[in-house]
């Protein structure tokens, strides 16, 4: 399982609780692993709220291993990718890696709020044999009114050009698009919480009180 946020966090063991429970009489075990990574956080407090993460998850589930991959770590990923993109690495190169931050060579399922950012896509190619699962993302990004996370300064025309074609071209890379193979979507009002299962065309729904 991988978040990037508290809410993701809650958002992905309502989908993994559903998917346990219809595993029930398969004589399927779950071993579960947890990666934090891409905080949507000022970097002097991403160790402080990936602990806070840590802690929720420790508290609702049992888990094999923990991983925080820090933003040092992820930069360095990204360094490697802009090598492959420069044709001057392998890409089997930067599995290398996300295999040995996260400490995990192989997995049945992955779980995922999205599939379209470099890193959720490199994810899913780095454990393309697993089974993909869709949680979403509930809320999405919630931020007090007095964050600054997403305050930026002014830029010039000339910076905006060069950050539009540096997304373009960050876009032709060869980190494959993977669909999902089932999605579990959750809806929060005052009364339930509701879980939409869509897999093979076909949709099933169950809601916990």
């Amino acid at each position: 399982m991988a978040c990037q946020g508290s809410i993701q966090l809650i958002t992905a063991l309502s989908a993994l609780t559903c998917r346990e429970k219809e595993q029930q009489g398969t004589n399927v075990e779950y071993d579960n692993y947890l990666v934090i990574y891409d905080l949507r956080t000022p970097e002097n407090q991403s160790n402080t709220f990936a602990n806070f993460i840590k802690k929720m998850a420790e508290e609702v589930c049992t888990w094999q291993k923990i991983v925080y991959i820090q933003p040092e770590q992820m930069q360095a990923l990204q360094a490697k990718l802009n090598l492959v993109r420069l044709n001057l690495s392998n890409i089997q190169q930067v599995f290398s890696l996300v295999h040995k931050l996260t400490g995990i060579s192989s997995a049945d399922e992955i779980y995922l709020s999205k599939n379209y950012d470099i890193w959720d896509r490199l994810l899913l190619n780095v454990y393309e044999s697993a089974k993909k699962i869709c949680y979403g993302d509930s809320i999405g990004l919630y931020l007090s009114a007095s964050s600054t996370v997403l305050q930026v300064e002014p830029r010039s025309l000339n910076y905006k050009l060069k950050r539009l074609l540096k997304s373009f071209i960050s876009t032709k890379n060869s980190i494959d698009e993977i669909n999902f193979d089932v999605g579990y979507f959750t809806i929060s009002n005052f009364n339930t919480l509701s879980v939409s299962s869509y897999e093979s065309g076909y949709g099933k729904q169950s809601s916990y009180p």
